[in-house]
């Protein structure tokens, strides 16, 4: 979004009414606590007390201090000093404070409500509530001790325990004006701003000059009266103490909303002289450069209030503005979602919140946030539009349409007929959609959301050609906005022109350096062309730019496990999962690394949350399933799937799911009940249950049963040929490849798909006939030449029958179809290389190594390549030592790094490593070079 855009929607951004939304945290002025007896002996204490009395804290904490450097052990000065603090709200200095006294002998019943109120000030309201409400406080302090009892419920919006803890606290300390002004507060926030009214102005008439009160009384003003209104009280407050913080952020606030923006600003710059980046003071500069479309400038300052601010709830909704206007929809959700929870009766906030969760594919969870605000017959046309676009993703296409009906006609927005356009796109019916779309367009030729809907339907339908050309629509008409470029680039992509892709994505960045999305893009081709060094410095930038996107983070790790560095795997894992707790795919992914970098133990850790936390989401009960049968716990699977049965009991992936459970468990009984109860499933195609069915009838020796089902299943899909390709791979499982031929012969008649072929070639492998294995894959191949199944099945099988050039030239196929993303491929196209002496053994071998460094297969191709054609031999033997002690019982690679050692001149070691490659008589297929080698060092 651009900042004149950002601004336009932003203008809407209140900067009034900070001091009363952040409730407990407002610093609070106490009365003396106890024993207030002054000290004739120090004028520097007296004259610390009378400063504080009068209000004036910053001078007090300075002749306090001055106090305690004469006599460290003043224990009245010490617990002035932390009063002094809280006022200031420092709760860390005043828990010190207090601290200290207690050593120093202070009894702690005489400041425990003190200790409570720097805890609370910390936001530690647990161990500030375990004070509160396990000390006997003496009755001097039991007003003190209810207001913040209050305050804690208030925060924790108990509304009924803080409306009795204030009242309480008022008949104890009816005069003490620290008390009435936290409860006025509190009753302005329930919208009671007559009552807040009343109960302050008696304490205002006997102290006109208290600072807390007229900021108070300007509060409920503004609420009750408006803006003008408010102003008197906040400048007199300034009057009587021209550094009052509170008074001028609040006066700054105001005078903001009513776009007296100088005047705020000098307001703000005062207490920027007063007191250096003062997070509220930030806020509010935020907003104004917010409204005046600055959102760059606002995100630099939000960023130095460190976080401070963060459970303010305006600075909520301006974080989670600033993070949508950024592309950093992962962190918008984190605030949005946080702000309805503090204002869940906002309907703003909660179209908000709805906005980003579509913005981040939760369209569930955006039409629970947008719910509340239908049943109340309160929704506007940007309600309907949310709802409508939720509706359509979660394939409710009718209601969606109904609602982007209702919402075109309240707004008659062209942005709701493209939500519309979207609706019709997903029930199948292109040419509507398109209709809709230029419908817009006819409107508005340079329409961006019209134009950017046409790419998509394009890109849709697979006419990238037309996706292009509406691309270069949107930058002719929107020639400053990256948007254009970042769609271009996916058209290019869809026509396999990767190069023009690439620099469209640049141009994006060009435009546009924080756009997460064009980078991200921009990161996966570079992961095709096998620059996986380029593309984590694009990840990374993005991460830096926000460090809660998921995405990059996610994909930074697949990058590593790819690589085989499972450290900086789970590294990045760990940093996504730490995003958002509540999204299963990081949390998934994170236990699938734990179990690949050999720590079973936190994989099953992370299975257990996984099954604690999403116990009806499929994907985690699959992924802790993955780690149960990996760790041996057959007995927990069919636990696992007996429940996954019980919750979708009429779901047919459970139910196949618990069977192959218990086949693996010897339960074969158990498992046929299991798979013949899922042929009963209605609405599902129980084709997968009829293949357990063959398949387990097969392992069992019963081929008559197993052809029992296929004739069933054939019979039920008598155009397919999965029942003939099922029949053919139960013969194989029963070792009879002969009849499976016969099978898979009738299955080529029907449909000659990449599953018949890889049968029927594996038929005639177990044959020992790998040429006809071979050219039955390329026979599939040669009728579906832009299918890339095949190839890699074609080449291992040459590889094998050590056909080196022919598997060459198809993994060469194969990598240009799926770019350089495979180091397996890039390997064994590497080894077929190296076979027949070509020279680009080596850098191919290098662009497998460089992915993944950790695997010592890859690091072993890449060292013997080396060595076999001159290269580095030194790095040869560093690769080879660290593969081979990485997996010690590989005599091939035992053998490999003797000889990077006897090129080393090292002949000892050498000799020991050949030996070791031949212990136990060792056959692999260079033994007999190995034995050559040991005879040759005179072994």
């Amino acid at each position: 979004m651009s900042d004149k855009k950002a601004g336009a929607r932003m203008r809407g951004l209140k900067l009034a009414g900070t001091a009363l939304v952040l409730g407990a945290a407002v610093p609070l002025t106490v009365s003396p606590a106890w024993a207030d007896e002054q000290s004739a002996a120090s004028d520097a204490y007296e004259n610390g007390f009378r400063s504080y009395q009068a209000g004036d804290y910053r001078t007090a904490r300075i002749q306090l201090l001055n106090a305690l450097k004469a006599n460290p052990n003043n224990a009245l000065a010490r617990i002035m000093m932390a009063r002094t603090a809280l006022a200031l709200g420092n709760g860390v200095e005043a828990q010190t404070e207090l601290e200290t006294a207690i050593e120093d002998g202070t009894p702690r019943s005489k400041v425990q409500h003190l200790m409570a109120h720097a805890l609370l000030l910390q936001g530690k309201a647990d161990q500030a509530s375990q004070i509160l409400d396990s000390t006997d406080f003496e009755p001097q302090f039991a007003g003190y001790a209810a207001r913040l009892r209050g305050q804690v419920a208030a925060g924790n919006r108990d509304l009924e325990t803080a409306e009795r803890e204030f009242n309480r606290a008022l008949a104890l300390s009816p005069d003490d004006l620290d008390t009435v002004n936290v409860v006025a507060r509190f009753l302005l926030a329930l919208g009671q701003a007559d009552e807040a009214k009343a109960l302050l102005q008696p304490a205002l008439q006997k102290r006109p000059g208290h600072i807390q009160s007229l900021i108070t009384m300007g509060n409920i003003a503004r609420r009750s009266e408006g803006l003008e209104a408010s102003l008197p009280y906040f400048n007199r407050a300034v009057e009587v103490d021209r550094n009052s913080l509170e008074g001028l952020l609040e006066r700054a606030a105001t005078l903001g909303d009513l776009n007296r923006d100088e005047e705020a600003r000098a307001d703000l710059e005062r207490i920027n002289g007063l007191v250096n980046n003062h997070p509220m003071a930030l806020y509010l500069e935020a907003v104004l450069e917010t409204r005046e479309g600055n959102t760059d400038k606002a995100r630099q300052l939000m960023q130095q209030t460190r976080g401070m601010v963060n459970e303010f709830a305006p600075a909520m909704m301006l974080q989670g503005l600033l993070a949508l206007d950024a592309g950093n929809v992962d962190t918008a959700n984190d605030f949005l979602g946080r702000l309805v929870g503090r204002v869940p009766n906002s309907v703003t906030a909660r179209k908000l919140y709805a906005s980003a969760q579509m913005q981040k594919g939760d369209a569930e969870g955006a039409l629970n946030t947008i719910q509340p605000i239908l049943d109340a017959d309160a929704a506007d046309a940007r309600t309907y539009a949310i709802a409508g676009a939720a509706m359509a993703r979660t394939g409710n296409a009718q209601q969606a349409q109904a609602y982007l009906q209702q919402a075109e006609e309240m707004s008659g927005d062209s942005s709701v007929q493209n939500q519309l356009a979207m609706t019709q796109l997903m029930e199948g019916d292109t040419e509507l959609a398109e209709r809709t779309v230029q419908d817009v367009l006819n409107k508005d030729q340079e329409s961006l959301s019209g134009l950017m809907m046409l790419a998509l339907i394009n890109m849709k339908d697979a006419d990238f050609g037309e996706a292009e050309a509406a691309s270069q629509r949107i930058i002719k008409a929107h020639p400053q906005l990256p948007i254009g470029y970042n769609l271009l680039g996916g058209a290019l992509i869809g026509q396999g022109d990767r190069a023009k892709a690439e620099q469209a994505f640049r141009t994006a960045l060009d435009k546009k350096p924080d756009y997460a999305e064009a980078r991200r893009n921009l990161a996966q081709i570079l992961i095709a062309k096998g620059d996986t060094g380029a593309a984590k410095d694009e990840l990374r930038k993005v991460v830096n730019d926000n460090n809660r996107d998921t995405r990059a983070l996610m994909t930074l790790a697949e990058i590593a496990g790819q690589q085989g560095d499972r450290r900086e795997q789970l590294e990045w894992l760990q940093q996504a999962t730490s995003v958002d707790r509540d999204a299963p795919a990081p949390r998934i992914a994170l236990a699938d690394a734990y179990l690949a970098a050999n720590q079973p133990d936190r994989a099953q850790n992370e299975a257990s949350s996984l099954l604690r936390d999403f116990p009806e989401n499929s994907a985690a009960l699959l992924a802790a399933a993955r780690i149960y049968e990996a760790s041996g716990r057959q007995d927990q699977l069919v636990s696992l799937f007996d429940r996954m049965v019980s919750v979708d009991s009429d779901r047919l992936l459970p139910r196949i799911l618990l069977g192959r459970a218990l086949q693996a468990n010897g339960e074969t009984d158990d498992a046929r009940r299991a798979f013949q109860r899922a042929l009963t499933i209605t609405g599902e195609n129980t084709t997968p249950a009829y293949l357990e069915l063959i398949a387990l009838e097969a392992r069992e020796g019963r081929i008559d049963q197993a052809r029992e089902w296929a004739v069933r299943l054939r019979n039920e899909q008598p155009d397919s040929n999965v029942a003939e390709v099922a029949l053919g791979r139960a013969y194989l499982l029963a070792d009879r490849p002969k009849d499976a031929l016969a099978a898979l012969s009738a299955a080529r008649k029907k449909t000659f798909d990449l599953s018949t072929a890889r049968a029927i070639a594996q038929a005639y492998s177990e044959l020992g006939r790998d040429a006809d294995a071979i050219k039955i894959l390329q026979a599939y191949k040669k009728e579906n030449p832009k299918d890339p199944g095949s190839l890699g099945s074609i080449a291992e099988l040459q590889l094998n029958a050590g056909q080196y050039r022919q598997a060459a030239a198809n993994y060469e196929s194969l990598r240009k179809v799926i770019g350089n993303r495979d180091p397996g491929v890039l390997n064994n196209l590497a080894y077929a290389y190296l076979q027949i002496k070509d020279p680009r053994a080596v850098p191919v071998a290098k662009l497998a190594y460089d992915m993944a460094p950790a695997n010592p297969a890859i690091a072993d191709t890449y060292a013997w390549a080396l060595l076999r054609t001159g290269g580095d031999k030194a790095l040869a033997l560093k690769l080879l030592r660290r593969a081979s002690s990485t997996v010690p019982g590989n005599p091939e690679i035992r053998y490999h790094l003797a000889q990077a050692y006897l090129a080393n001149g090292q002949r000892s070691e050498a000799l020991q490593a050949v030996r070791q490659s031949l212990n136990g008589n060792a056959q692999f297929a260079e033994a007999g070079q190995a034995r050559a080698l040991l005879k040759r060092l005179g072994g």
